[in-house]
């Protein structure tokens, strides 16, 4: 499960936490549904949509992005479109893009900067978002917590959640988000290992749960492999040597190459 996965869920948790991030009162989220939607005529999905009850509110399209693309927007306002013309949409909106760092953020495009000066787009980096605030704004700022302290952080968001009245279902969860987060970052960890850090056992039988660990080292295994594909690079390996070690196309060796460059 990658990283904007898991926060397209904690906003399906947490919806309150999306008006949270854009400043408006957290009241209404009890007025919206949370949502994909899939136009299966052109193939794509909006993963993140705040559906409202009152068609007299407007729709929001929440986009997370935590790798580089430089061609975001235009695919964004693409699927906007295609969107509004599939469904004789007429209504007011507006588009939410979270970047894991301003530095992914490559700049609206000169042909849509009419809409985010009308506020209709708006940009906001995790990093620039304050860990204070309600306890899904806390797990928001966690996801960017480097790996030498995120063991410590996990006791201390389990100490805020369990303080905190969630329902079982809220609790279970947030309980798989941190251990999708734990087994991508420590991909050695075992099963009970994990268990045993998050002090619950209610996990183990469950099938998403299992499947929630699988995802996760599985993106620990890919992370290893890109800080591999970094190291090699630094020592100038070609590209093609590069890519025949990893076993993956130079074009894909390229693409996490751009992804790494320094903020």
């Amino acid at each position: 499960m990658k990283t904007d996965a898991l926060l397209y869920d904690l906003f399906q948790t947490f919806p309150a936490l999306f008006f949270e991030l854009i400043g408006r009162d957290i009241a209404l989220a009890e007025q919206y549904r949370f949502d994909s939607i899939e136009v299966k005529q052109i193939a794509f999905r909006l993963d993140g949509v705040f559906i409202p009850e009152d068609t007299a509110q407007p729709l929001y399209f929440l986009e997370c992005q935590f790798q580089r693309d430089q061609a975001i927007y235009l695919r964004l306002f693409a699927q906007l479109a295609l969107y509004f013309r599939r469904k004789r949409f007429l209504g007011d909106w507006q588009a939410v893009v979270l970047f894991a760092t301003q530095s992914m953020d490559p700049g609206v495009p000169r042909a849509y900067r009419a809409f985010e000066a009308s506020g209709q787009v708006r940009r906001f980096y995790l990093t620039e978002q304050v860990e204070q605030g309600s306890l899904a704004f806390e797990i928001l700022g966690m996801l960017r917590t480097p790996k030498r302290k995120f063991k410590a952080k996990i006791e201390e968001m389990l100490s805020k959640v369990r303080a905190e009245p969630l329902s079982a279902d809220q609790q279970q969860q947030i309980m798989g988000m941190f251990a999708t987060v734990l087994a991508a970052k420590f991909p050695e960890l075992s099963r009970r290992e994990i268990e045993a850090m998050l002090r619950t056992k209610s996990l183990r039988n469950s099938r998403a749960f299992q499947e929630t660990l699988q995802e996760g080292r599985e993106e620990g295994r890919e992370e290893k492999k890109r800080e591999m594909i970094s190291r090699m690079a630094a020592l100038q390996m070609p590209i093609a040597q590069i890519a025949e070690v990893a076993q993956l196309s130079v074009e894909q060796v390229q693409a996490i190459l751009d992804s790494r460059l320094p903020e």
